[in-house]
């Protein structure tokens, strides 16, 4: 345990770095976050809300020594997020853009492409230098925070594309596949990457600062496979893009 966490916080600890408890917190701080930041329409203050429902239970979980906890805790801190705005979006679409970064734009960017078949989701000349570039600057924000930039990142990107998931619901007549759909697989290889490298980037300064004390794990495995979760989610949309999106409109009724 670090110096500087008081020794009367050790129990605590402990106590949600189990299992089930880091389960819950994760999700119930993803739902209440979001539902308190989309209830008051904090475009900006949204993704800090999440963040600060997410970071600590994740630090903490590192500091326990449970990686694969606090990735799992992340995992399912994400997925909290997403269910919750796509709720919120498919019962009031129209106002709740209001309460989402870069929303409206994703949406509008995301419709054309669905509606005509052009946009940079099937094109990957586009799309490319957009993963690349997010994928830099998500690891030098968590690299150069501990994790909390990358976190914070990873709020407004899940925030924006649950947007859109949560507008194909709302226009949908069959909601509840349109949903499934509108998740596409390649952004659900590449939310798994990101979290499994948010969780590994912020290990680093948190050693620095003394937070980490215990020897290091070897990080080389699952950074490799967040990795290949990123080149597969860039192959998976380059030659899947087009049949997902005809499948969408099929499927989902779109009107």
């Amino acid at each position: 345990m670090s110096a500087l966490i008081p020794a009367a916080a050790s129990s605590a600890i402990r106590q949600a770095a189990s299992g089930r408890l880091a389960l819950a917190l994760a999700l119930l701080g993803g739902v209440a976050s979001t539902a308190l930041g989309l209830k008051l329409g904090w475009r900006y203050g949204l993704p800090i809300l999440q963040l600060l429902a997410g970071y600590p239970l994740m630090a903490l979980l590192l500091i326990e020594q449970r990686r694969g906890r606090a990735i799992g805790a992340m995992l399912a801190w994400a997925a909290a997020i997403s269910v919750t705005v796509i709720v919120w979006v498919a019962a009031d679409p129209a106002r709740t853009g209001a309460a989402i970064l870069l929303g409206p734009s994703y949406w509008q960017e995301m419709r054309q492409w669905l509606e005509t078949g052009v946009g940079c989701e099937s094109s990957p000349r586009c799309f490319l230098p957009q993963h690349l570039l997010h994928l830099g600057l998500f690891a030098l924000a968590g690299l150069a925070s501990a994790g909390i930039g990358a976190l914070a990142m990873g709020a407004v990107l899940m925030n924006y594309m649950s947007f859109y998931v949560g507008q194909v619901t709302a226009w949908s007549r069959e909601p509840a596949l349109a949903a499934l759909l509108a998740w596409h697989p390649w952004a659900l290889a590449r939310v798994i990457g990101f979290v499994i490298l948010g969780v590994l980037i912020s290990e680093p300064l948190l050693r620095r600062l003394r937070v980490l004390t215990a020897a290091p794990r070897d990080p080389k495995p699952l950074a490799l496979l967040a990795l290949a979760l990123l080149v597969f989610d860039a192959a998976l949309k380059a030659g899947l893009a087009p049949t997902w999106r005809l499948l969408i409109l099929q499927r989902a009724a779109w009107p």
